[in-house]
């Protein structure tokens, strides 16, 4: 992702023929040519990052790690997600990946609705629908239904017509343009989620939806807390999580080769008693699709515990 030229031509077409390279799967010769280049521009942080991600494939962690806080050393808000590799590979304790998400969608926005539904098969909104029905009716009108993450408004289309005010929160500027066109929302906003729902007024929702929005999130208590203070008691937390493809070896959740986070089922579950919620179904279920295979996930629905 190279987000500006390094301002030398010569450095610029040595990047761009590296980068030629690495899409060919010539990992080494992309990370010698990527090395060269910094020699040139020793303060490219687009370059450092590219290097740091070939030295990663190559399995030349320790390098790969000093190549990513390099990064950060340039770039502190990590627009990259340099942070995120350096969890990964275990050399951070935790990674917020908000400027790097806010960086992909607000590029991803004009194609993401055309790109998701086609090209990944992502039927999230659909499958929640279709869980929530089942112990709501089809004929109940929600009073307010806040969507988490709510992209360009995919949620609140599959929801039209069952509630009289939404909201929407997302991280993405270019998102929330898009989701704005639909006129579906009562109110949108930019920003973190946790720190939205940290301001909602206590039991203002009887619905919150979260589609294929915690594959960004690592921890998940705080979210679930908020959650629940925010819901009234007839409402209903519906959510899709990706399921690790490896074992987690005992983790709550890890972030996958795709850097999206998997989270484990039992995880959700003591999240799920822990915040005062009950699970009212769990459904196996694959929402999208990577490569043309079926990503794990799981649809949730919960309820206010009484």
């Amino acid at each position: 992702m190279r987000f500006q030229s390094s301002g030398q031509t010569n450095a610029d077409s040595r990047y761009d023929y590296a980068t030629g390279l690495a899409e060919q799967g010539d990992f080494a010769a992309a990370a010698d040519l990527y090395a060269q280049t910094l020699e040139i521009a020793p303060e490219w942080a687009a370059c450092w990052f590219a290097y740091g991600d070939m030295l990663e494939k190559l399995h030349r962690n320790e390098d790969a790690c000093a190549a990513f806080s390099k990064v950060i050393a340039l770039m502190p808000e990590d627009p990259f997600g340099a942070n995120m590799h350096l969890y990964k590979l275990g050399k951070v304790g935790s990674a917020d990946p908000s400027a790097y998400v806010t960086g992909l969608f607000d590029q991803y926005a004009p194609r993401f609705e055309t790109h998701l539904v086609k090209a990944l098969h992502y039927r999230g909104p659909e499958t929640l629908c279709s869980e929530l029905d089942q112990f709501a009716g089809q004929n109940r009108t929600f009073t307010h239904f806040i969507d988490l993450g709510c992209g360009t408004g995919l949620m609140a289309k599959a929801l039209s017509g069952r509630y009289m005010r939404a909201t929407g929160i997302d991280l993405s500027q270019q998102m929330i343009t898009e989701a704005r066109k639909s006129g579906l929302y009562t109110g949108l906003h930019v920003g973190e989620l946790l720190h939205f729902l940290e301001t909602q007024p206590d039991h203002s929702a009887d619905l919150v939806m979260a589609a294929d929005v915690f594959v960004y999130c690592g921890d998940l208590a705080s979210i679930f807390a908020a959650v629940r203070q925010v819901l009234t008691a007839d409402g209903y937390f519906g959510f899709s999580v990706q399921l690790p493809a490896v074992s987690t070896e005992g983790r709550p959740f890890i972030l996958g080769d795709d850097y999206r986070f998997a989270h484990s089922w039992d995880y959700i579950q003591r999240l799920t008693e822990a915040s005062g919620f009950r699970v009212q179904s769990k459904l196996d279920q694959s929402i999208r699709q990577d490569r043309g295979q079926d990503v794990p996930g799981l649809v949730v629905m919960l309820a206010p515990r009484t």
